[in-house]
């Protein structure tokens, strides 16, 4: 798809405090890319964002001065001096958790929209003992008859539920679980140093791969 944005350059002279919503699904989209070169046109297949919406994430992400922008004939795409875990950890300052609001419901209010999110969803892959409370995240679209409780009275009868701004799957491989860099940010508000650490070593465990990826593609 020829490239719909205007020829205005990214504009380096804006503070950036927190990134918009569009912006950082772009930006967990360029993690998961193995390349070195973030075509714009391409990440609307997986955003669903509107041209305008997309034009202003990229340029947000060019303002944090880690991005650059070039053009290839009429398309746009960015690049980056840092490898992805570098990059991750220089933008997580920017980064703003993805949930909504949150709160308890009963298990036997658990549909098929819910996915293991939190504590719950990231003992699956480092050596912390998942939580005696399970929690779960939810897309806000999903959540209309949603009875969400503010109290916490029971282990037996309640879990956690999450109600995201964007669909927990967006980015997941299987459509099964929350990919990993949407669940970490959903972590990063509340991090004690048991969490801290576990996350530092799936977060360069994954980037790294992502960056031999990419050594990989451009020496074959």
């Amino acid at each position: 798809m020829a490239t719909f944005l205007t020829n205005k350059p990214c504009e380096m002279n804006t503070k950036i405090e927190k990134l918009t919503l569009a912006a950082q699904l772009l930006f967990i989209w360029i993690l998961y890319q193995e390349t070195d070169k973030y075509y714009i046109s391409v990440a609307l297949d997986t955003l669903h964002v509107s041209n305008m919406t997309l034009t202003r994430a990229y340029r947000q992400l060019c303002n944090t001065k880690l991005f650059e922008e070039h053009k290839d004939g009429r398309k746009i795409y960015l690049t980056t001096h840092l490898n992805k875990f570098e990059l991750f950890n220089q933008m997580k300052h920017y980064l703003q958790s993805p949930i909504q609001k949150q709160g308890y419901i009963l298990k036997s209010d658990i549909n098929d929209n819910m996915i293991l999110s939190g504590e719950s969803a990231l003992s699956q892959y480092t050596f912390i003992n998942p939580p005696r409370l399970k929690t779960y995240a939810i897309d806000k679209l999903n959540n209309k008859n949603i009875s969400l409780q503010k109290e916490y009275y029971s282990q037996e009868e309640q879990v956690g539920l999450q109600i995201w701004n964007y669909d927990p799957l967006l980015f997941s491989q299987d459509k099964k679980s929350i990919d990993i860099i949407s669940l970490i940010i959903s972590l990063l508000d509340n991090m004690d140093e048991r969490l801290e650490i576990e996350i530092d070593q799936l977060v360069k465990n994954l980037l790294n791969k992502k960056d031999d990826g990419i050594i990989k593609i451009c020496l074959s």
